[in-house]
């Protein structure tokens, strides 16, 4: 085992998890077509022009990275620009979407306002998917849930979601230090919530960098009470 996964797997093992691939089920892409020229029905534009106000559905009339994640259908591919954007609060999803930038490395900066995304599907609703390709999570800082005691300073997945990251950058990530209690995850966290045993969610980690991320608890990139877990070709510093 490579020394940048033996410090994940030292923080999988403090809450009962192992990196073993065979345990892990298969996160994947979500069954979406990712063919903008033949299907931009379900294509959403964020460029560093998107505004509030436009319906993202064309790369002319693209919207800011928050609004285009909150108006695209599930099932939809999200096209992002390259270069900087900011968040002030985070985003909240119940779908699945293929999140992907297009031209370069698109930096998503929450400025240390709150962590980026809560990812958790609805009680009655389908699994969902989500993955993240060429994104750097910047500065996240996850504050308090109501009744909630989670993790991720940039990503908290809930419920028995399942999460892709392909070729990310998570860097400076941390949970507020007004936040107490036993939270794993500066980056990101992956608990199963409420879910029952057929939807355990999982992670699934390739090719993808974690850098000065904190956690209070454990995991100071990652910290998983779900059972699924795969890292390929990932550093952790």
């Amino acid at each position: 085992m490579s020394s940048h996964l033996k410090k994940l797997a030292i923080a999988c093992a403090l809450v009962g998890l192992q990196t073993d691939a065979a345990l892990f089920d298969g996160c994947g892409t979500p069954d979406v077509e990712i063919d903008v020229n033949t299907n931009d029905q379900i294509t959403r534009w964020v460029r560093s022009q998107g505004t509030e106000t436009n319906d993202c559905r064309t790369a002319l009339t693209a919207c800011t990275f928050s609004r285009a994640l909150s108006l695209a259908p599930s099932g939809s591919l999200v096209l992002v620009e390259s270069g900087p954007y900011s968040i002030t609060e985070h985003i909240k999803l119940d779908k699945s979407l293929v999140v992907r930038s297009f031209g370069g490395i698109a930096t998503i900066d929450a400025a240390e306002n709150d962590r980026h995304v809560i990812i958790k599907p609805t009680v009655a609703g389908p699994d969902i998917k989500v993955f993240f390709e060429g994104i750097v999570f910047l500065n996240g800082n996850g504050q308090a849930l109501p009744s909630l005691q989670k993790g991720g300073g940039s990503i908290l997945v809930d419920g028995g979601a399942c999460l892709t990251l392909r070729n990310c950058v998570f860097r400076n990530n941390h949970m507020d230090p007004s936040v107490t209690g036993n939270l794993l995850g500066g980056a990101v966290h992956v608990s199963n919530g409420n879910s029952s045993p057929l939807r355990p969610g999982g992670l699934d980690v390739d090719h993808c960098l974690f850098t000065q991320n904190t956690a209070q608890a454990n995991g100071g990139a990652i910290g998983m009470s779900s059972p699924s877990l795969r890292v390929v070709d990932s550093t952790f510093e």
